[in-house]
């Protein structure tokens, strides 16, 4: 442990983005960087092998857990609870569009010069 684990994946290169997993130094805890297959090609349990293909790479080095962070809006939250992961930590992401904003918003007050006692 302690340095980049690459998970060599079966030969469907041709239907995934690569999978990088890496191992977190200091923890028996391996981190799943990214799983990505084509649209066209999902549905098929391409995703399905290539995360159980990089559990087992973690767990024949010695490591405990696997950890991934996802998008909730991919639609893989589904795959990765039937694969037996459950969710560790949630978070919201706030978004305003700053779209055409700049006649509709003034500088405010400018600052005042800090008083000398």
């Amino acid at each position: 442990m302690g340095g980049p684990l690459l998970v060599r994946l079966p030969p469907l290169l041709p239907l995934v983005e690569p999978v990088l997993a890496l191992d977190a130094p200091g923890t028996d805890e391996g981190h799943l960087e990214q799983v990505a297959v084509r649209r066209d090609h999902r549905g098929r349990g391409i995703a399905r092998l290539l995360l159980r293909h990089t559990f087992r790479a973690f767990h024949r080095t010695g490591l405990r857990s696997c950890t991934l962070w996802t998008h909730s809006d991919t639609g893989a939250l589904d795959l990765h609870l039937r694969v037996g992961m459950t969710v560790r930590h949630s978070s919201t992401v706030f978004r305003k569009d700053l779209g055409g904003q700049d006649r509709h918003v003034s500088p405010g007050p400018a600052p005042r010069p800090a008083s000398r006692a």
